[in-house]
Order: C-alpha cells, then structure tokens, then sequence
C-alpha cells in the first residue's frame, strides 16, 4: 500500500495551512509539554508574542487540544483588525476554575477593556492565554520568532501533497520576499503553484 499523502490541486491551499492544519515547530530547547507546563505553572495565565506569520495561531491550536486533555474547559476566540468589542462567547458570568479563556489577538481591544477582562477572570480564577505582538503584562510562555529552516519544512510537507515541484530557492525567495511572514510566504506559494499547475494544463 502506498504510503504517500493523497495528491491535491494546490498544496498551500488554505485547508492545509490553516491553525490546526499545520503542526507547529517548536524551538530544539522547549516542546509542547514543556510549554504547557509553563502555563500551568503560571496559574494557567500567559502570553504568546510574536510577528505576524510566525506561528502564533499554530501554536495555540496545538495548545488548545492539550489544554482540554488537562482538565480545561476552553473557550477559543480570534479577534481581527479593528474588533475591539470583548467577543459574546466570552460571557465571565459562567466561566470559573476550570475554564480557560483564549484570546489570539488580544492586542485589539482597547486597555480599558483588557484591563477589565483580566481583572474579570482573576477575580473568577479562570485562565488566559493570549496572542499579541508585544508585552501585555502576562508571563511570556513563548516568543515565537522567524525561521527559515521551520519554513522550509512545512513548505517541504506540504509540496509532498502536490503534483508540480517547486525550487528550494523559489521557497526561499517567497520567504526572504515576505521579510519571514510565514503566512504570506505561504499565500505566495499558492499563487506560484497556480502558475505552474496552469502551464501544465
């Protein structure tokens, strides 16, 4: 039987690079565990930093699955540029010890309503973890940062899914182009296939 992944239109499609999609790689001194340790370490409370593109929304899918297996009840939400309303699945009325809040973004609120939150499930001894670009008062539970070697790997995994190949430097090029943006560098990975798949046809 053979033993490759099925084969695709288009590898870099987002279904396959989406968070969860993807396995996140983590740095040769910290693992999964070791970071959910961490967290737990920290009353459940921290912070993931880091660029866009760098694997934060990874990370936290990977870190949601393993939270749930530890006990947590988990409530997950993302919030994007300019949606700075604390969202309506967070309702703190019903979240207690057991519950864990996850925000990806949390930067996008206003500081007034971060501080609220935060205030809101201490008060409660809920958990929080969030995603943000820089320091928002939480302990650092991990810094995620740009990787050529990461990136090569999953572009490499992926590629495994398609048809047509593509260079290591055609890689490199849509990494160095994206300034190490992992997500863009992905979209453009997609628009390169496209054009490969449509000369082929």
């Amino acid at each position: 039987m053979s033993t490759h992944p099925t084969r695709v239109d288009n590898p870099f499609a987002t279904r396959f690079t989406r968070p969860g999609a993807l396995e996140f790689l983590f740095p040769a001194d910290c693992n999964l565990e070791q970071t959910l340790d961490r967290l737990e370490n920290h009353q459940w409370c921290g912070q993931i930093i880091g660029e866009h593109g760098t694997g934060k929304s990874t990370l936290v899918a990977s870190l949601v699955s393993a939270c749930q297996d530890r006990g947590k009840r988990v409530i997950h939400t993302t919030l994007t540029a300019g949606q700075n309303q604390i969202p309506a699945a967070i309702n703190v009325r019903d979240i207690d010890s057991t519950t864990l809040i996850v925000i990806d973004g949390f930067e996008q609120l206003t500081w007034a309503r971060r501080r609220w939150l935060k205030q809101q499930i201490k008060a409660r001894s809920a958990g929080l973890l969030i995603t943000a670009h820089c320091d928002l008062g939480l302990p650092t539970i991990l810094t995620t940062i740009p990787s050529w070697d990461s990136f090569r790997h999953i572009a490499t995994q992926l590629l495994d899914r398609g048809s047509f190949p593509l260079s290591e430097e055609e890689i490199r090029t849509s990494y160095e182009l994206c300034a190490g943006n992992a997500r863009d560098a992905l979209f453009r990975l997609y628009d390169l296939y496209e054009l490969k798949r449509a000369k082929q046809q």
